[in-house]
Protein backbone atom coordinates (compact mmCIF):
# COMPACT_ATOMS: atom_id res chain seq x y z
CA UNK A 1 0.00 0.00 0.00
CA UNK A 2 1.36 3.43 -0.88
CA UNK A 3 2.38 5.92 1.84
CA UNK A 4 -0.37 8.32 0.83
CA UNK A 5 -3.04 5.71 1.44
CA UNK A 6 -1.41 4.59 4.69
CA UNK A 7 -1.24 8.16 5.96
CA UNK A 8 -4.89 8.75 5.11
CA UNK A 9 -6.05 5.62 6.91
CA UNK A 10 -3.93 6.40 9.98
CA UNK A 11 -5.29 9.95 10.01
CA UNK A 12 -8.82 8.62 9.86
CA UNK A 13 -7.99 6.17 12.64
CA UNK A 14 -6.65 8.97 14.82
CA UNK A 15 -9.74 11.13 14.33
CA UNK A 16 -12.09 8.25 15.15
CA UNK A 17 -10.01 7.26 18.16
CA UNK A 18 -10.04 10.80 19.55
CA UNK A 19 -13.79 11.00 18.98
CA UNK A 20 -14.33 7.67 20.69
CA UNK A 21 -12.24 8.68 23.70
CA UNK A 22 -13.99 12.04 23.96
CA UNK A 23 -17.39 10.40 23.84
CA UNK A 24 -16.30 7.87 26.44
CA UNK A 25 -15.11 10.64 28.74
CA UNK A 26 -18.38 12.51 28.31
CA UNK A 27 -20.40 9.43 29.09
CA UNK A 28 -18.34 8.71 32.19
CA UNK A 29 -18.35 12.30 33.45
CA UNK A 30 -20.61 12.60 36.42
CA UNK A 31 -20.63 8.87 37.23
CA UNK A 32 -19.98 9.89 40.85
CA UNK A 33 -23.53 11.30 40.90
CA UNK A 34 -25.26 8.23 39.42
CA UNK A 35 -25.89 4.74 40.56
CA UNK A 36 -24.03 1.60 39.47
CA UNK A 37 -26.51 0.65 36.69
CA UNK A 38 -25.78 4.01 35.03
CA UNK A 39 -22.08 3.15 35.17
CA UNK A 40 -22.75 -0.25 33.63
CA UNK A 41 -24.75 1.39 30.85
CA UNK A 42 -21.80 3.69 30.26
CA UNK A 43 -19.49 0.70 29.94
CA UNK A 44 -21.82 -1.00 27.43
CA UNK A 45 -22.02 2.14 25.31
CA UNK A 46 -18.23 2.51 25.33
CA UNK A 47 -17.76 -1.09 24.18
CA UNK A 48 -20.31 -0.58 21.41
CA UNK A 49 -18.49 2.52 20.22
CA UNK A 50 -15.16 0.68 20.20
CA UNK A 51 -16.73 -2.14 18.19
CA UNK A 52 -18.20 0.31 15.67
CA UNK A 53 -14.83 2.02 15.34
CA UNK A 54 -13.07 -1.28 14.71
CA UNK A 55 -15.69 -2.38 12.18
CA UNK A 56 -15.43 0.88 10.29
CA UNK A 57 -11.78 0.13 9.56
CA UNK A 58 -12.34 -3.29 8.01
CA UNK A 59 -14.00 -1.75 4.96
CA UNK A 60 -11.81 -2.19 1.88
CA UNK A 61 -10.53 0.99 0.33
CA UNK A 62 -10.56 1.69 -3.41
CA UNK A 63 -7.72 1.21 -5.85
CA UNK A 64 -4.45 2.98 -5.18
CA UNK A 65 -1.15 3.16 -7.00
CA UNK A 66 0.86 -0.09 -6.95
CA UNK A 67 3.62 -0.30 -4.38
CA UNK A 68 7.20 -1.45 -4.85
CA UNK A 69 7.96 -4.79 -6.47
CA UNK A 70 9.37 -7.42 -4.16
CA UNK A 71 13.00 -8.41 -4.55
CA UNK A 72 13.01 -10.79 -7.55
CA UNK A 73 13.57 -14.49 -6.82
CA UNK A 74 15.42 -16.94 -9.03
CA UNK A 75 13.08 -19.91 -9.55
CA UNK A 76 15.42 -21.95 -11.77
CA UNK A 77 18.86 -21.73 -13.25
CA UNK A 78 19.76 -24.04 -16.11
CA UNK A 79 23.11 -25.08 -14.64
CA UNK A 80 23.74 -28.80 -14.97
CA UNK A 81 21.04 -29.42 -17.60
CA UNK A 82 22.52 -30.76 -20.85
CA UNK A 83 21.60 -28.58 -23.80
CA UNK A 84 22.35 -28.28 -27.47
CA UNK A 85 21.52 -24.55 -27.53
CA UNK A 86 24.91 -22.87 -28.00
CA UNK A 87 26.36 -25.47 -25.66
CA UNK A 88 24.62 -23.84 -22.69
CA UNK A 89 21.72 -24.80 -20.41
CA UNK A 90 18.26 -23.72 -21.49
CA UNK A 91 15.13 -22.71 -19.58
CA UNK A 92 12.43 -20.62 -21.22
CA UNK A 93 8.78 -19.68 -21.72
CA UNK A 94 7.40 -19.23 -18.17
CA UNK A 95 3.59 -19.11 -17.93
CA UNK A 96 1.40 -18.33 -14.91
CA UNK A 97 -2.21 -19.03 -13.97
CA UNK A 98 -3.87 -17.99 -10.67
CA UNK A 99 -5.49 -20.63 -8.51
CA UNK A 100 -9.01 -20.23 -7.15
CA UNK A 101 -7.33 -19.60 -3.79
CA UNK A 102 -4.39 -17.26 -3.23
CA UNK A 103 -1.98 -19.55 -5.05
CA UNK A 104 -0.31 -19.23 -8.43
CA UNK A 105 0.73 -22.08 -10.72
CA UNK A 106 3.93 -21.51 -12.71
CA UNK A 107 5.22 -23.68 -15.54
CA UNK A 108 8.19 -23.32 -17.86
CA UNK A 109 10.24 -25.29 -20.39
CA UNK A 110 13.73 -26.70 -19.89
CA UNK A 111 16.19 -28.82 -21.89
CA UNK A 112 17.38 -32.16 -20.51
CA UNK A 113 18.55 -34.14 -23.50
CA UNK A 114 21.35 -33.13 -25.83
CA UNK A 115 19.81 -32.53 -29.21
CA UNK A 116 16.62 -30.90 -27.93
CA UNK A 117 16.19 -27.58 -29.70
CA UNK A 118 14.63 -25.35 -27.05
CA UNK A 119 13.06 -27.62 -24.45
CA UNK A 120 11.86 -31.16 -23.85
CA UNK A 121 10.66 -30.87 -20.24
CA UNK A 122 7.97 -28.96 -18.34
CA UNK A 123 8.76 -27.72 -14.85
CA UNK A 124 6.18 -26.71 -12.24
CA UNK A 125 6.26 -24.52 -9.13
CA UNK A 126 3.49 -23.21 -6.85
CA UNK A 127 3.13 -19.94 -4.93
CA UNK A 128 1.08 -20.67 -1.79
CA UNK A 129 0.80 -17.06 -0.59
CA UNK A 130 4.06 -17.29 1.34
CA UNK A 131 6.77 -18.74 -0.92
CA UNK A 132 7.45 -20.60 -4.16
CA UNK A 133 7.86 -24.36 -4.03
CA UNK A 134 10.99 -26.08 -5.25
CA UNK A 135 10.41 -26.78 -8.97
CA UNK A 136 9.57 -30.30 -10.09
CA UNK A 137 9.70 -31.65 -13.64
CA UNK A 138 6.19 -32.92 -14.40
CA UNK A 139 6.53 -33.80 -18.11
CA UNK A 140 9.52 -35.12 -20.04
CA UNK A 141 9.27 -35.86 -23.77
CA UNK A 142 12.52 -37.50 -24.95
CA UNK A 143 13.31 -36.51 -28.47
CA UNK A 144 10.31 -34.21 -28.80
CA UNK A 145 10.10 -30.44 -28.56
CA UNK A 146 7.92 -28.77 -25.90
CA UNK A 147 7.13 -25.40 -27.42
CA UNK A 148 4.85 -22.45 -26.60
CA UNK A 149 3.11 -24.04 -23.58
CA UNK A 150 -0.20 -22.52 -22.55
CA UNK A 151 -2.02 -23.15 -19.27
CA UNK A 152 -5.56 -22.73 -17.92
CA UNK A 153 -7.43 -23.78 -14.79
CA UNK A 154 -11.07 -24.87 -15.03
CA UNK A 155 -13.76 -24.26 -12.38
CA UNK A 156 -13.75 -27.98 -11.56
CA UNK A 157 -10.16 -27.61 -10.33
CA UNK A 158 -8.32 -29.27 -13.22
CA UNK A 159 -5.15 -27.60 -14.46
CA UNK A 160 -4.61 -27.99 -18.23
CA UNK A 161 -1.39 -27.54 -20.22
CA UNK A 162 -1.10 -27.60 -24.03
CA UNK A 163 1.92 -27.21 -26.32
CA UNK A 164 3.23 -28.09 -29.76
CA UNK A 165 6.10 -30.36 -30.76
CA UNK A 166 8.56 -29.99 -33.62
CA UNK A 167 6.04 -31.15 -36.22
CA UNK A 168 3.24 -28.85 -35.06
CA UNK A 169 1.29 -31.61 -33.29
CA UNK A 170 -0.68 -30.28 -30.30
CA UNK A 171 -0.21 -32.19 -27.04
CA UNK A 172 -2.03 -31.82 -23.73
CA UNK A 173 -2.08 -33.09 -20.18
CA UNK A 174 -3.92 -32.09 -17.02
CA UNK A 175 -3.93 -32.66 -13.27
CA UNK A 176 -6.04 -31.66 -10.27
CA UNK A 177 -4.74 -28.24 -9.30
CA UNK A 178 -4.65 -29.33 -5.65
CA UNK A 179 -2.09 -32.02 -6.56
CA UNK A 180 -0.23 -30.37 -9.41
CA UNK A 181 3.03 -30.37 -7.45
CA UNK A 182 3.12 -34.17 -7.51
CA UNK A 183 4.62 -35.92 -10.54
CA UNK A 184 2.18 -38.78 -10.03
CA UNK A 185 -0.79 -36.45 -10.55
CA UNK A 186 0.11 -35.82 -14.20
CA UNK A 187 -0.76 -38.52 -16.78
CA UNK A 188 1.36 -39.06 -19.85
CA UNK A 189 0.73 -36.38 -22.50
CA UNK A 190 -1.77 -37.23 -25.23
CA UNK A 191 -2.13 -35.76 -28.73
CA UNK A 192 -5.06 -33.40 -29.18
CA UNK A 193 -7.48 -34.35 -31.95
CA UNK A 194 -6.91 -31.13 -33.88
CA UNK A 195 -4.75 -30.09 -36.81
CA UNK A 196 -1.10 -29.07 -36.80
CA UNK A 197 -0.49 -25.70 -35.17
CA UNK A 198 2.10 -22.93 -35.08
CA UNK A 199 0.64 -21.05 -32.10
CA UNK A 200 -1.86 -21.73 -29.31
CA UNK A 201 -4.18 -20.06 -26.81
CA UNK A 202 -6.23 -21.79 -24.12
CA UNK A 203 -9.03 -20.80 -21.74
CA UNK A 204 -11.82 -22.47 -19.73
CA UNK A 205 -15.50 -21.55 -19.44
CA UNK A 206 -17.89 -21.79 -16.49
CA UNK A 207 -18.89 -25.33 -17.50
CA UNK A 208 -15.23 -26.45 -17.22
CA UNK A 209 -14.91 -26.90 -20.97
CA UNK A 210 -11.45 -26.07 -22.27
CA UNK A 211 -11.25 -23.85 -25.35
CA UNK A 212 -8.27 -24.12 -27.67
CA UNK A 213 -7.53 -21.64 -30.45
CA UNK A 214 -4.63 -22.19 -32.83
CA UNK A 215 -3.07 -21.02 -36.08
CA UNK A 216 -3.03 -23.97 -38.42
CA UNK A 217 0.26 -25.13 -39.93
CA UNK A 218 0.51 -27.01 -43.17
CA UNK A 219 -2.21 -26.97 -45.78
CA UNK A 220 -5.10 -25.82 -43.55
CA UNK A 221 -4.15 -22.17 -43.31
CA UNK A 222 -6.12 -20.02 -40.91
CA UNK A 223 -7.17 -19.83 -37.28
CA UNK A 224 -9.29 -22.58 -35.72
CA UNK A 225 -11.12 -23.22 -32.45
CA UNK A 226 -11.93 -26.48 -30.65
CA UNK A 227 -13.17 -27.50 -27.18
CA UNK A 228 -12.33 -30.32 -24.80
CA UNK A 229 -14.28 -31.80 -21.90
CA UNK A 230 -13.57 -34.85 -19.78
CA UNK A 231 -16.90 -36.39 -20.81
CA UNK A 232 -16.83 -35.72 -24.56
CA UNK A 233 -13.17 -35.36 -25.50
CA UNK A 234 -12.14 -33.02 -28.33
CA UNK A 235 -14.69 -31.35 -30.56
CA UNK A 236 -14.23 -30.87 -34.27
CA UNK A 237 -12.16 -27.76 -35.01
CA UNK A 238 -14.14 -24.80 -36.39
CA UNK A 239 -12.67 -22.18 -38.72
CA UNK A 240 -12.38 -18.68 -37.23
CA UNK A 241 -10.56 -16.58 -39.83
CA UNK A 242 -7.47 -16.08 -41.97
CA UNK A 243 -3.97 -15.32 -40.77
CA UNK A 244 -3.17 -13.06 -43.69
CA UNK A 245 -0.08 -15.01 -44.68
CA UNK A 246 0.09 -18.37 -46.45
CA UNK A 247 3.72 -18.16 -47.58
CA UNK A 248 5.22 -20.02 -44.62
CA UNK A 249 4.30 -23.54 -43.53
CA UNK A 250 5.15 -22.75 -39.92
CA UNK A 251 4.37 -19.07 -39.48
CA UNK A 252 5.30 -17.66 -36.09
CA UNK A 253 1.72 -17.11 -34.97
CA UNK A 254 0.68 -15.93 -31.49
CA UNK A 255 -2.85 -15.71 -30.08
CA UNK A 256 -4.62 -14.21 -27.06
CA UNK A 257 -8.01 -15.45 -25.85
CA UNK A 258 -10.31 -14.54 -22.96
CA UNK A 259 -13.90 -14.77 -21.75
CA UNK A 260 -15.70 -11.66 -20.54
CA UNK A 261 -18.27 -11.60 -17.72
CA UNK A 262 -21.04 -12.23 -20.28
CA UNK A 263 -19.29 -15.48 -21.33
CA UNK A 264 -18.46 -14.09 -24.77
CA UNK A 265 -15.18 -15.42 -26.13
CA UNK A 266 -12.66 -12.91 -27.52
CA UNK A 267 -9.71 -13.87 -29.71
CA UNK A 268 -6.77 -11.95 -31.22
CA UNK A 269 -3.96 -13.28 -33.40
CA UNK A 270 -0.92 -12.11 -35.34
CA UNK A 271 2.42 -13.31 -36.67
CA UNK A 272 6.06 -12.32 -36.56
CA UNK A 273 7.44 -8.98 -37.68
CA UNK A 274 9.00 -10.22 -40.93
CA UNK A 275 5.87 -12.06 -42.15
CA UNK A 276 3.98 -8.86 -43.00
CA UNK A 277 0.56 -10.11 -41.86
CA UNK A 278 -2.16 -8.07 -40.09
CA UNK A 279 -3.25 -8.42 -36.48
CA UNK A 280 -6.86 -9.68 -36.36
CA UNK A 281 -9.62 -9.82 -33.73
CA UNK A 282 -12.85 -11.85 -33.59
CA UNK A 283 -15.57 -12.72 -31.06
CA UNK A 284 -17.88 -15.66 -30.45
CA UNK A 285 -21.20 -15.25 -28.62
CA UNK A 286 -22.01 -18.98 -28.49
CA UNK A 287 -18.96 -20.61 -26.95
CA UNK A 288 -16.99 -20.89 -30.16
CA UNK A 289 -19.64 -22.46 -32.40
CA UNK A 290 -19.67 -19.39 -34.64
CA UNK A 291 -17.42 -16.35 -35.00
CA UNK A 292 -17.78 -12.80 -36.23
CA UNK A 293 -15.91 -11.72 -39.32
CA UNK A 294 -12.36 -10.84 -38.23
CA UNK A 295 -11.53 -7.18 -37.59
CA UNK A 296 -8.20 -5.90 -38.86
CA UNK A 297 -6.61 -4.32 -35.78
CA UNK A 298 -3.41 -3.19 -37.50
CA UNK A 299 -1.62 -3.87 -40.80
CA UNK A 300 1.74 -3.23 -42.43
CA UNK A 301 2.05 0.15 -44.16
CA UNK A 302 4.41 3.09 -44.53
CA UNK A 303 4.56 3.67 -40.77
CA UNK A 304 6.76 0.57 -40.40
CA UNK A 305 10.53 0.60 -40.86
CA UNK A 306 12.54 -2.05 -42.64
CA UNK A 307 11.20 -5.59 -42.18
CA UNK A 308 9.00 -4.65 -39.22
CA UNK A 309 5.25 -5.35 -39.35
CA UNK A 310 2.52 -5.74 -36.68
CA UNK A 311 2.49 -8.94 -34.65
CA UNK A 312 2.68 -10.85 -31.36
CA UNK A 313 -0.61 -9.56 -29.86
CA UNK A 314 -2.31 -10.37 -26.57
CA UNK A 315 -5.79 -9.67 -25.21
CA UNK A 316 -7.59 -9.27 -21.90
CA UNK A 317 -11.31 -8.86 -21.11
CA UNK A 318 -12.34 -6.80 -18.06
CA UNK A 319 -15.83 -7.11 -16.61
CA UNK A 320 -18.80 -7.28 -18.96
CA UNK A 321 -17.70 -5.06 -21.84
CA UNK A 322 -14.05 -3.91 -21.74
CA UNK A 323 -11.66 -5.61 -24.15
CA UNK A 324 -8.01 -4.55 -24.52
CA UNK A 325 -5.52 -5.57 -27.21
CA UNK A 326 -1.78 -4.87 -27.07
CA UNK A 327 0.65 -5.78 -29.86
CA UNK A 328 4.04 -4.89 -31.31
CA UNK A 329 3.53 -2.11 -33.83
CA UNK A 330 5.10 0.77 -35.76
CA UNK A 331 7.72 1.72 -36.46
CA UNK A 332 10.04 -0.96 -34.99
CA UNK A 333 8.13 -3.13 -32.56
CA UNK A 334 6.85 -0.47 -30.15
CA UNK A 335 3.93 -1.56 -27.92
CA UNK A 336 0.53 -0.37 -29.16
CA UNK A 337 -2.88 -0.48 -27.47
CA UNK A 338 -6.47 -0.46 -28.67
CA UNK A 339 -9.59 -1.07 -26.61
CA UNK A 340 -13.35 -1.45 -26.80
CA UNK A 341 -15.92 -0.36 -24.20
CA UNK A 342 -18.80 -2.36 -25.68
CA UNK A 343 -17.51 -5.91 -25.87
CA UNK A 344 -15.75 -5.55 -29.21
CA UNK A 345 -18.60 -4.03 -31.21
CA UNK A 346 -16.71 -0.76 -31.73
CA UNK A 347 -13.10 0.15 -31.09
CA UNK A 348 -11.18 3.28 -30.24
CA UNK A 349 -8.12 4.43 -32.13
CA UNK A 350 -4.73 2.77 -31.74
CA UNK A 351 -2.37 4.50 -29.32
CA UNK A 352 1.18 3.68 -28.20
CA UNK A 353 1.71 2.26 -24.73
CA UNK A 354 5.12 3.88 -24.86
CA UNK A 355 7.05 5.59 -27.65
CA UNK A 356 10.30 4.34 -26.09
CA UNK A 357 9.87 0.64 -25.30
CA UNK A 358 10.41 -1.67 -28.24
CA UNK A 359 11.88 -5.03 -29.26
CA UNK A 360 10.02 -7.86 -30.99
CA UNK A 361 9.81 -10.32 -28.08
CA UNK A 362 7.06 -12.73 -27.06
CA UNK A 363 3.61 -11.11 -26.62
CA UNK A 364 3.17 -8.63 -23.75
CA UNK A 365 1.70 -10.20 -20.61
CA UNK A 366 -1.53 -8.59 -19.32
CA UNK A 367 -3.82 -8.97 -16.32
CA UNK A 368 -6.67 -6.96 -14.74
CA UNK A 369 -7.09 -6.37 -11.00
CA UNK A 370 -10.33 -6.16 -9.01
CA UNK A 371 -10.51 -2.39 -9.54
CA UNK A 372 -10.64 -2.89 -13.32
CA UNK A 373 -7.13 -1.59 -13.86
CA UNK A 374 -5.04 -3.12 -16.67
CA UNK A 375 -1.46 -4.22 -15.92
CA UNK A 376 1.16 -4.96 -18.58
CA UNK A 377 4.57 -6.62 -18.42
CA UNK A 378 6.91 -6.88 -21.40
CA UNK A 379 10.50 -7.74 -22.11
CA UNK A 380 12.27 -5.20 -24.30
CA UNK A 381 14.61 -2.26 -24.39
CA UNK A 382 14.75 1.48 -24.72
CA UNK A 383 17.06 2.98 -27.33
CA UNK A 384 20.16 4.39 -25.67
CA UNK A 385 18.74 3.14 -22.38
CA UNK A 386 18.23 -0.02 -20.34
CA UNK A 387 16.81 -3.35 -21.41
CA UNK A 388 14.89 -5.75 -19.22
CA UNK A 389 11.43 -6.47 -17.82
CA UNK A 390 9.24 -3.38 -18.06
CA UNK A 391 5.96 -2.81 -16.21
CA UNK A 392 3.16 -0.27 -16.67
CA UNK A 393 -0.55 -0.01 -15.87
CA UNK A 394 -3.50 1.62 -17.64
CA UNK A 395 -6.08 3.62 -15.71
CA UNK A 396 -8.56 6.30 -16.77
CA UNK A 397 -7.29 6.29 -20.32
CA UNK A 398 -3.59 6.70 -19.58
CA UNK A 399 -0.55 4.46 -19.20
CA UNK A 400 1.70 4.99 -16.20
CA UNK A 401 5.43 5.68 -16.68
CA UNK A 402 7.46 2.57 -17.41
CA UNK A 403 9.28 0.91 -14.53
CA UNK A 404 12.12 -1.60 -14.90
CA UNK A 405 11.33 -4.24 -12.28
CA UNK A 406 14.62 -6.14 -12.66
CA UNK A 407 16.81 -3.05 -12.61
CA UNK A 408 18.88 -4.22 -9.64
CA UNK A 409 18.95 -7.96 -10.40
CA UNK A 410 22.42 -9.48 -10.75
CA UNK A 411 21.90 -12.27 -13.25
CA UNK A 412 24.05 -15.34 -12.70
CA UNK A 413 24.85 -15.59 -16.40
CA UNK A 414 26.78 -12.30 -16.38
CA UNK A 415 24.35 -10.73 -18.81
CA UNK A 416 23.96 -7.03 -19.13
CA UNK A 417 20.77 -5.99 -17.38
CA UNK A 418 18.10 -8.40 -18.65
CA UNK A 419 19.98 -9.20 -21.83
CA UNK A 420 18.77 -12.04 -24.03
CA UNK A 421 15.31 -12.74 -22.63
CA UNK A 422 11.99 -12.72 -24.46
CA UNK A 423 9.33 -14.35 -22.26
CA UNK A 424 7.21 -12.86 -19.46
CA UNK A 425 3.92 -13.72 -17.74
CA UNK A 426 1.47 -12.13 -15.26
CA UNK A 427 -1.23 -13.34 -12.87
CA UNK A 428 -3.49 -11.68 -10.27
CA UNK A 429 -4.44 -13.28 -6.93
CA UNK A 430 -7.12 -12.05 -4.52
CA UNK A 431 -7.71 -9.16 -6.89
CA UNK A 432 -4.87 -7.11 -5.44
CA UNK A 433 -1.57 -8.98 -5.78
CA UNK A 434 0.22 -9.05 -9.12
CA UNK A 435 2.68 -11.88 -9.80
CA UNK A 436 5.28 -11.79 -12.59
CA UNK A 437 7.71 -14.29 -14.07
CA UNK A 438 10.26 -13.80 -16.83
CA UNK A 439 13.14 -15.57 -18.55
CA UNK A 440 16.67 -14.30 -19.10
CA UNK A 441 19.11 -15.59 -21.68
CA UNK A 442 17.40 -18.99 -21.99
CA UNK A 443 19.15 -19.76 -18.69
CA UNK A 444 17.20 -18.30 -15.74
CA UNK A 445 13.56 -18.04 -14.61
CA UNK A 446 12.77 -15.19 -12.20
CA UNK A 447 9.67 -14.13 -10.26
CA UNK A 448 8.45 -11.10 -8.33
CA UNK A 449 5.17 -9.64 -7.06
CA UNK A 450 3.60 -6.35 -6.02
CA UNK A 451 0.53 -5.19 -4.10
CA UNK A 452 -1.48 -3.18 -6.60
CA UNK A 453 -3.96 -1.59 -4.18
CA UNK A 454 -7.19 -3.00 -5.65
CA UNK A 455 -10.11 -4.09 -3.46
CA UNK A 456 -9.34 -7.49 -1.99
CA UNK A 457 -11.54 -10.31 -3.25
CA UNK A 458 -12.84 -13.26 -1.27
CA UNK A 459 -10.62 -16.33 -1.41
CA UNK A 460 -12.34 -19.47 -2.66
CA UNK A 461 -11.16 -22.97 -1.86
CA UNK A 462 -10.39 -25.01 -4.98
CA UNK A 463 -12.94 -27.78 -5.56
CA UNK A 464 -11.85 -31.37 -5.09
CA UNK A 465 -12.23 -32.95 -8.51
CA UNK A 466 -13.54 -36.46 -8.01
CA UNK A 467 -12.73 -39.44 -10.19
CA UNK A 468 -9.77 -40.29 -12.43
CA UNK A 469 -8.14 -38.05 -14.96
CA UNK A 470 -7.71 -40.14 -18.09
CA UNK A 471 -4.49 -39.97 -20.05
CA UNK A 472 -2.77 -41.89 -22.78
CA UNK A 473 -0.86 -43.83 -20.12
CA UNK A 474 -1.97 -44.07 -16.48
CA UNK A 475 -4.62 -42.27 -14.47
CA UNK A 476 -4.72 -40.16 -11.36
CA UNK A 477 -7.42 -39.23 -8.86
CA UNK A 478 -7.86 -35.95 -7.10
CA UNK A 479 -7.64 -35.64 -3.36
CA UNK A 480 -6.78 -33.08 -0.69
CA UNK A 481 -4.40 -30.34 -1.78
CA UNK A 482 -0.81 -31.48 -1.75
CA UNK A 483 1.03 -28.21 -1.33
CA UNK A 484 4.64 -28.62 -2.47
CA UNK A 485 7.17 -27.97 0.22
CA UNK A 486 9.06 -24.74 -0.14
CA UNK A 487 12.34 -26.25 1.05
CA UNK A 488 12.48 -29.77 -0.34
CA UNK A 489 10.42 -31.73 -2.82
CA UNK A 490 11.21 -35.17 -4.20
CA UNK A 491 11.63 -34.73 -7.94
CA UNK A 492 12.81 -36.62 -10.97
CA UNK A 493 15.17 -33.78 -11.81
CA UNK A 494 18.75 -34.63 -12.66
CA UNK A 495 19.88 -31.42 -11.02
CA UNK A 496 18.09 -29.64 -8.16
CA UNK A 497 16.54 -26.31 -8.94
CA UNK A 498 18.55 -23.38 -7.62
CA UNK A 499 16.44 -21.18 -5.36
CA UNK A 500 17.69 -17.80 -4.18
CA UNK A 501 16.16 -16.83 -0.81
CA UNK A 502 13.81 -13.91 -1.15
CA UNK A 503 14.21 -11.21 1.47
CA UNK A 504 10.51 -10.42 1.04
CA UNK A 505 9.24 -14.00 0.80
CA UNK A 506 6.34 -13.40 3.14
CA UNK A 507 3.26 -11.81 1.66
CA UNK A 508 3.28 -8.11 2.59
CA UNK A 509 -0.02 -7.49 4.32
CA UNK A 510 -1.21 -4.13 5.51
CA UNK A 511 0.07 -3.12 8.92
CA UNK A 512 -2.76 -0.66 9.40
CA UNK A 513 -5.36 -3.08 10.75
CA UNK A 514 -3.32 -4.23 13.79
CA UNK A 515 -2.58 -0.57 14.62
CA UNK A 516 -6.25 0.32 14.43
CA UNK A 517 -7.42 -2.59 16.54
CA UNK A 518 -4.61 -2.05 19.04
CA UNK A 519 -5.47 1.62 19.41
CA UNK A 520 -9.17 0.94 19.83
CA UNK A 521 -8.47 -1.76 22.36
CA UNK A 522 -6.29 0.68 24.29
CA UNK A 523 -9.13 3.20 24.27
CA UNK A 524 -11.44 0.58 25.73
CA UNK A 525 -8.96 -0.21 28.51
CA UNK A 526 -8.53 3.46 29.34
CA UNK A 527 -12.29 3.89 29.44
CA UNK A 528 -12.67 0.86 31.68
CA UNK A 529 -10.00 2.19 34.05
CA UNK A 530 -11.77 5.56 34.27
CA UNK A 531 -15.04 3.76 34.93
CA UNK A 532 -13.52 1.68 37.71
CA UNK A 533 -12.04 4.78 39.31
CA UNK A 534 -15.42 6.51 39.13
CA UNK A 535 -17.19 3.55 40.69
CA UNK A 536 -14.73 3.54 43.55
CA UNK A 537 -15.40 7.28 44.00
CA UNK A 538 -19.16 6.60 44.22
CA UNK A 539 -18.59 3.88 46.78
CA UNK A 540 -16.72 6.20 49.12
CA UNK A 541 -18.98 9.19 48.55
Amino acid sequence: MCLRGLSARLGCCTRRLVACCAASAALCHGIREHRVYRALRCLILMCAMVAIGARSHTVTVGAQAPGAWAQPMLLMQGAGIASAVSGSPSVSYPVLVPDTAEGVHALWVAVYDAGAAIGDTLFYSFWDGMAWSVPVDIVHTPGELVWVPQVAIAPDGLLYVVWTDGSGQVWYTRAPSARAGSVRAWPEPAPASVGLASGLAISADDASRVHLAYCAAGDDHGVYHATFSEAEGWSRAAYVGETGNTASRFAECRLGMAFDARERLHLVWGQSFFQVAPVYYSRSDDGGLSWRSPLEVDKWDGRYAGLYAPGRPNLVAIGRDEVHIVWFGAPEGERWHRWSADGGNTWGSSEPVSTQLRGFMEPPAMAADSAGRLHLLSRGWIDEGPSGTFYTFWQEGQWSPLSLIDKHVHYAGNYSTAGGGEFASLAITSGDTLHATWEVGLAEIWASRVEVGGPAMAVRTPPATEGPVAGRVGTTSAGPRETPQSLSVATRSREPAHIVPDSAALRHGSGVQPVLLGGLAAAALVGAALLLQSLRGNTHA
